[in-house]
């Protein structure tokens, strides 16, 4: 399923290291897991990534990321995903940007 799929590359994002690139010499360690895309199921069912999260956290070894893009009809998927107890609970801190009109992304593209 999407959800054991997402487990596990939770998993193993959080147990290898970073690769060293050729030309990074003055790399560091610095390493996040980034989350753009969620499995459907996590909004039918979000005590399901809740509970995920709630096992990723006990034994963090990089940061967490996810990127979730609010539709401009407002739908309520942040909150559903991450509900303000949520938030508190796992010191997930939420980061928001102004949007930019469907108008002006056009006049940047074209």
């Amino acid at each position: 399923s999407q959800i054991v799929q997402f487990q596990d590359f939770l998993l193993r994002a959080n147990k290898y290291r970073c690769l060293k690139m050729a030309g990074d010499e003055k790399a560091t360690d610095r390493k996040l897991t980034l989350v753009e895309d969620f499995p459907n199921q996590f909004y039918r069912q979000p005590r399901s990534l809740h509970d995920m999260l709630r096992c990723f956290v006990r034994r963090p070894q990089y940061p967490l990321v996810f990127v979730v893009s609010d539709c401009p009809s407002g739908d309520g998927r942040l909150q559903s995903l991450f509900p303000r107890e949520i938030q508190k609970e796992l010191a997930i801190s939420c980061i928001s940007f102004n949007p930019v009109p469907p108008t002006t992304m056009m006049k940047a593209l074209s």
